[in-house]
């Protein structure tokens, strides 16, 4: 029933909604004041306010002769940017205000070399370092640890002490911001080079060692975020947006979604090792090789909270919410319900790089140049807090029903009996999107084989030309092609033949019980299933999306570049120095702009449709430089 002159009493105001209207100190000061061009003006406050973003950074460098043979180096530097208020924060008044956020980065690099010549032909360098970077990103001070939700009488939500609730209305600004997180990241590396001059060969050999760690942290909505519709003061069923007032929606406390998150905690650890070894070697005054290998090795990613706290899509688990039908979530670490490993993606150790180089000089003015060589791309699989489904929790609660009045009152809170996590069991993630982490390829690291020819010429009067053909192929590089969920293109063929493409169309989305569905022998997949028939098609109906590309679990890219490149350098007795060159060149991929944030493939079962022109291709680049 609609309220006398179109006004709520006060009486029927929501507890929760008195107590923040007294924080809501702001008061219009923008508008017609005439009354006639916006008689019921909105978003009529200006807000005043500023921010600044102050930068420290500060270095210290020292290196001491130990003695003639020895030299000690060490640095260390210091970063800091934050993002302050100025007096009151912009946006809405303190502790409402929804648009400043707190920041603070640091950076803390340290680093140590010691050099020593053990003799005139052996060289050692010792090197070892460490960085710490950490960030934090959260709600203004007034806003954060203040028991703002206690205060406020938000109930039943994780943390209501954390954060100022957050409070969404159609057509006006948020009060509260839901932010808090942050990162602390720590890395930690050391190397040992040594070099020997023996005859005509020059010996180089040397290991690394690097240890990372990506420790995440946060919890947005503690205190709860509330959203409120105009629809539910509107006319019922109108799509009028005159109709109806969110703002209003709250003064009765009435919401129509919400959502919570509980602490998140993360943390995703890697090692590396690199190990090489180099000769240069001088065989005579014409040839010179340079023949080497480099062995890479990155172990599986583990996690150091939980511990081992991951979660995958395991195609070869029976889900039992699925009618036993195969593909299902397993969880790392011991204890009920998980796997007994630390990883969820087995190592690959065959990091071998192989590399040949060789100049010859066919006189004292021709040089022809050779080399060829692999290496490799450092993997770091890390999708945030993706593959922790099941042990971080969120939650949400959405009314649908546009004809009949939210349930959900403010002042009754949260409901009561929101899943609290772990959920440490098969079927979490059912009929939603799934990470997945291909256990053989996850941690395979992207390779690229290159090779290079080239002739160089000194010709009369100063100038020199060089003319060569570079190359180089990617394979198994991380990208977003594989979607493995995709209902099979065979199957859409089949029915586009018999029903036509809108035929086909129409069957695929529609229901799987369906008139249409049942004349085309169309089957319920497993007893619960209640979807459409596209989702019935697919490999695992239990599942939407399952997601390789966003957290480094599909390696499947590949890249080509050939290129001609002609040089002409010329210098005068002046002093002045030309440089031109010339690159015909192509560059081919499938994997550019299919990155971890991007739709997938076209076709999954016929990924050759993504190959085309990289869009960094420049077929052709004329430079001209002097000096």
């Amino acid at each position: 029933m609609p309220f006398a002159g179109n006004r709520i009493p006060s009486a029927r105001f929501s507890q929760v909604a008195r107590n923040v209207i007294p924080l809501a100190t702001m008061r219009p000061n923008v508008g017609d004041p005439t009354g006639v061009l916006n008689p019921n003006p909105r978003q009529n406050f200006q807000a005043a306010g500023a921010r600044t973003d102050p930068w420290d950074k500060y270095s210290i460098k020292f290196d001491h002769q130990l003695r003639a043979s020895q030299r000690l180096g060490f640095l260390y530097q210091k970063n800091r940017t934050q993002q302050l208020p100025v007096g009151d924060p912009p946006g809405l008044p303190l502790p409402i205000n929804n648009e400043f956020q707190y920041g603070d980065t640091y950076t803390n690099v340290f680093r140590l070399s010691h050099d020593w010549t053990v003799r005139p032909t052996i060289v050692n360098r010792l090197s070892a370092g460490g960085n710490d970077w950490g960030q934090v990103r959260r709600a203004h001070d007034a806003q954060f640890n203040k028991g703002w939700g206690t205060k406020l009488g938000i109930k039943n939500v994780p943390d209501p002490n954390l954060l100022f609730p957050t409070f969404n209305f159609d057509g006006y600004r948020s009060f509260g911001r839901a932010e808090y997180g942050g990162s602390y990241n720590k890395t930690a590396a050391f190397t040992d080079d040594v070099s020997i001059v023996k005859g005509a060969h020059t010996l180089k050999a040397g290991y690394t060692y690097q240890r990372d760690h990506y420790n995440g942290y946060g919890q947005h909505t503690a205190s709860g975020s509330f959203n409120f519709s105009r629809q539910t003061t509107g006319v019922p069923g109108s799509q009028d947006p005159n109709s109806g007032n969110g703002f209003a929606t709250f003064l009765l406390g009435i919401y129509n979604s919400a959502n919570i998150e509980t602490q998140r905690y993360v943390s995703d650890q890697w090692t590396y090792h690199g190990l090489y070894f180099q000769d240069d070697w001088r065989v005579n005054k014409r040839l010179t090789l340079n023949l080497g290998v480099r062995y890479e090795y990155i172990p599986p990613t583990v996690e150091g909270n939980f511990p081992d706290g991951y979660s995958n899509f395991d195609p070869n688990v029976p889900n039992p919410g699925a009618g036993g039908r195969l593909g299902a979530m397993v969880f790392a670490g011991n204890g009920p319900g998980r796997t007994g490993k630390r990883t969820m993606y087995d190592p690959w150790r065959k990091g071998l790089g192989p590399r040949f180089g060789a100049a010859y000089s066919l006189n004292d003015k021709t040089v022809m140049r050779l080399s060829v060589g692999r290496s490799y791309a450092s993997v770091k699989n890390t999708g945030g807090s993706s593959h922790f489904h099941g042990f971080i929790g969120s939650d949400g609660m959405v009314w649908t029903d546009q004809n009949q009045p939210s349930p959900y009152l403010l002042d009754n809170g949260y409901r009561t009996d929101w899943p609290r996590p772990p959920f440490l069991v098969p079927t979490f993630n059912n009929n939603t999107n799934t990470p997945f982490w291909q256990s053989f390829d996850s941690g395979r690291m992207p390779d690229y084989t290159s090779w290079n020819f080239n002739f160089q010429r000194q010709l009369p009067g100063e100038q020199m030309v060089e003319v060569g053909y570079n190359a180089m192929m990617g394979h198994h590089l991380t990208t977003n092609l594989v979607n493995i969920n995709q209902a099979p293109t065979a199957v859409w063929d089949d029915f586009v033949r018999r029903l036509g493409p809108l035929g086909a169309f129409n069957l695929f989305n529609s229901r799987w019980d369906s008139a249409l569905a049942v004349q085309n022998g169309i089957t319920r997949p497993y007893p619960t299933f209640n979807d459409t028939v596209r989702q019935a098609l697919r490999p695992y109906p239990q599942y939407q999306t399952i997601n390789t590309g966003g957290d480094g679990g599909d390696r499947s890219g590949n890249s080509s570049y050939h290129a001609m490149v002609i040089k002409w350098e010329k210098r005068t007795s002046h002093g002045l120095t030309f440089l031109n060159s010339y690159v015909f060149s192509k560059m081919l991929t499938d994997s550019e702009s299919m990155n971890a944030d991007s739709g997938g493939s076209m076709d999954h079962y016929n990924r050759r449709l993504e190959k085309a022109l990289s869009r960094s291709d420049q077929t052709h680049n004329l430079k001209f430089s002097y000096s």
